[in-house]
């Protein structure tokens, strides 16, 4: 890679030059030269020409979807890396805090991996102008000259779309270059996550409140001596007995 290819990987955020002419008079005058250009070709080769330029047409609108399609897949490997990424760090509270500290360095540069990827497979899906070949009723005045000019506005679209297509395609390799980085980083972040599992302190149970029993008081009799609190039976009452007994008829 040059300079200035890692330079524009490194800045992902900044936006590729279009390299395509804008609708303008600028593009109506490089027409104009395209069209003297094939008007040169004769009749029996112009056939070829333009069926070769039909095929590039045609190509680089089969890598544009091809491209949408990739940054689609692109997007929900992301997905599924930023789950694994929250988990993972989740699972590391209240480790070793050097490992807690190796942890979260190594997720936020995953975070910012994950972001440059996202940026541009959004960047690929981007709505833009893409030239379609047209052939206006003023051209079919003859054979001749509907011929030249399908193969002008052909050749015209082929060209300033591939432009385009390239800086999407450009795109597309840096948001796959990001996300390679991102399962890297992924992949270091795993084994400092089971190490941190190992550091872990076991959490404190809760203590168990213990019941207290109540402690009966002891009572001070009139004469000093202390005595027990009085128990009640289960039984019930224990009848009492009198000094007198009652005497037994006889």
């Amino acid at each position: 890679m040059t300079r200035k290819q890692i330079r524009d990987f490194i800045v992902f955020w900044e936006k590729l030059p279009d390299l395509a002419y804008p609708p303008g008079p600028e593009k109506e005058a490089w027409k104009g030269e395209l069209r003297s250009r094939i008007g040169a070709i004769p009749d029996d080769t112009l056939g070829d020409f333009i069926e070769i330029w039909r095929r590039r047409y045609e190509q680089s609108e089969a890598d544009r979807v091809s491209s949408a399609s990739r940054a689609n897949a692109l997007l929900t490997l992301i997905g599924v890396i930023t789950a694994a990424t929250t988990l993972i760090v989740s699972s590391t509270a209240g480790a070793w805090l050097p490992l807690q500290l190796a942890v979260l360095v190594t997720g936020f540069l995953l975070l910012v991996s994950v972001a440059a990827a996202v940026w541009l497979a959004v960047r690929v899906q981007q709505v833009s102008n893409w030239d379609v070949p047209r052939v206006e009723p003023e051209a079919a005045s003859s054979v001749r000259n509907q011929r030249l000019t399908h193969a002008v506005e052909l050749m015209a679209s082929a060209d300033q779309n591939r432009k385009r297509l390239n800086n999407v395609i450009g795109y597309l390799r840096d948001a796959q270059g990001w996300a390679l980085i991102a399962i890297l980083l992924l992949v270091v972040l795993a084994p400092l996550a089971v190490g941190a599992s190992f550091t872990k302190q076991p959490a404190a149970s809760p203590a168990t409140p213990v019941p207290t029993l109540p402690i009966p008081t002891p009572t001070t009799s009139p004469s000093g001596t202390p005595s027990a609190s009085p128990s009640t039976s289960p039984r019930g009452p224990t009848p009492s007995t009198s000094p007198t007994q009652s005497a037994s008829p006889t």
